[in-house]
C-alpha cells in the first residue's frame, strides 16, 4: 500500500466520519426538540388537569346550591298546598316534582359517565 492509497482511505474515512457527525448532530437536535415538546405537553396536561379539578369543584358547588334551592322550592310548594282554598285535586305534587328531578339527575349522571369514558 503506497501513500496515495493511504491518503485516499483516510479521506474516505474522514468523509464517513463527517457524515456520521452530521447525522448524529441531526439526531441530537431532534432529541432536544422532542424533550422540549414533551415538556410543553406535560405542562399542558398539568394545566388541563387543574382546570378539570376546578370545574369538578364548581360542578359540586352548583349541585349543592341546586339542592338548597330545591329544598326551598319544595318548602314553598308545601306551603302553597297548605293555603286555604286549594282543593285536593289542585294540590301541587312535591312527590311528582321530586320524581322528575330524580329522572333528570339520572339522565345527567348517565351523560357524565358517557363523556368521561374509560380513564
Amino acid at each position: 500500500m503506497d501513500s496515495v492509497d493511504i491518503v485516499e482511505r483516510l479521506n474516505l474515512l474522514q468523509a464517513y466520519l463527517d457524515e456520521e457527525k452530521t447525522r448524529t448532530d441531526g439526531l441530537q437536535k431532534n432529541h432536544e426538540k422532542s424533550i422540549v415538546e414533551n415538556k410543553d405537553l406535560e405542562d399542558m396536561v398539568f394545566k388541563l388537569e387543574n382546570e378539570k379539578e376546578a370545574l369538578l369543584h364548581e360542578i359540586e358547588g352548583l349541585r349543592e346550591k341546586h339542592a338548597v334551592v330545591s329544598k326551598k322550592v319544595d318548602s314553598i310548594l308545601e306551603y302553597i298546598d297548605l293555603l286555604p282554598g286549594n282543593l285536593p285535586n289542585e294540590i301541587t305534587s312535591v312527590e311528582d316534582r321530586k320524581e322528575i328531578e330524580d329522572r333528570e339527575e339520572i339522565s345527567a349522571s348517565d351523560d357524565e359517565t358517557q363523556e368521561e369514558g374509560p380513564v
